[in-house]
């Protein structure tokens, strides 16, 4: 599952992904604080800060059938054309 966001009416679904489905959560969200009160909540199981590790821990838990759920924050950035 791949959110948009972690805002306080999506904090539940890292928790319904990883229990009822045993499946695999990443939350991406550019305020890394609301990331960091989804850890202490226990709605996330990992917080990180690159794309490499997030994956890392996504593929290792899906190839051993295990249940898990990140959190990755970033700050948007303006691209002019």
């Amino acid at each position: 599952m791949l959110p948009a966001g972690l805002e306080e009416w999506e904090e539940r679904k890292p928790l319904a992904a990883t229990m009822n489905w045993r499946g695999v959560f990443w939350g991406i969200d550019v305020d890394p604080e609301r990331i960091k009160k989804r850890l202490k909540t226990g709605y996330i199981d990992v917080m990180v800060t690159s794309l490499d590790e997030a994956l890392r821990i996504l593929k290792n838990a899906v190839r051993k059938g295990e249940a898990t759920s990140v959190g990755t924050g970033w700050k948007l950035r303006r691209f002019n054309s």
